[in-house]
């Protein structure tokens, strides 16, 4: 896939990884739709830098737990850019809760948004990929996805299930559409764990003795959609950290 003119959805491109995917799509002559729910500051920041490089970008608010808001976000890529030529599912929220803690409320907010979103959002994609010569999507997991990792369950079985799904969809959309995975490691503290020493521990424990950026993420993103002979795979951009277990972590 030559990359220059495409349009590309980025969810939660206003902030960390997402935003590093957004930029370096729009570097490679990507027109952006940048995709927010609460950060609608930073979705306009990321917007003006696209703009700056000089693609087009449209910052556009959606609740991905909410079905009718996934609609209204495709409405407008519709209306505005007619067609979409690559989806990157890297919004997902991040609980640590006690297994014993864990409500249905909580169990239901991480599905809706770290699973049932990404199926949804690849749904109304692959429908707007339909007419082009070649569709790519690329979904975000998580390494407790694949490694059991105490107080994160729910997390865990959603990015699992994340993993299922991104193989699911490479069978059911082939050969037009693409679908891969990226399964990250280290790239930057959850809030909770800011100013820890845990993640320095967790650095150095690591079999390449570092962790990794956002960057690593997006150059892994525009790999998978330059590639045309990828699909239904994951790649691991973790360090090395998926060799060492649950008892890693």
């Amino acid at each position: 896939m030559k990359l220059n003119n495409k349009i590309a959805l980025v969810t939660g491109a206003g902030k960390r990884i997402g935003k590093a995917i957004a930029i370096s799509l729009a570097l490679e002559g990507v027109n952006i739709v940048v995709h927010y729910n609460s950060s609608k500051k930073e979705a306009e920041e990321t917007v003006e830098e696209i703009v700056k490089i000089g693609c087009k970008a449209i910052a556009v608010r959606a609740d991905l737990r909410k079905p009718d808001s996934i609609k209204e976000l495709f409405d407008t890529i519709e209306n505005v850019f007619g067609s979409l030529d690559i989806l990157v599912n890297s919004a997902s929220n991040f609980f640590r809760t006690k297994f014993d803690k864990i409500t249905v409320k909580k169990w239901d907010e991480v599905m809706n948004t770290n699973l049932r979103a990404p199926f949804l959002l690849i749904q109304h994609a692959s429908k707007l990929m339909k007419g082009n010569d070649m569709g790519s999507i690329v979904n975000i997991s998580d390494l407790c996805g694949v490694h059991a990792w105490k107080n994160f369950s729910h997390h865990g079985t959603s990015k699992a299930g994340l993993i299922h799904l991104t193989k699911s969809a490479a069978l059911e959309l082939g050969p037009k559409i693409r679908v891969n995975g990226i399964i990250p490691g280290l790239i930057l503290p959850p809030p909770y764990m800011k100013g820890n020493i845990k993640w320095e521990e967790m650095k150095q424990n690591n079999l390449l003795k570092t962790d990794g950026s956002p960057q690593d993420i997006a150059n892994t993103v525009i790999f998978l959609c330059k590639n045309d002979f990828m699909t239904g795979s994951l790649i691991y951009v973790d360090g090395g950290e998926n060799l060492l277990g649950s008892k890693y972590h």
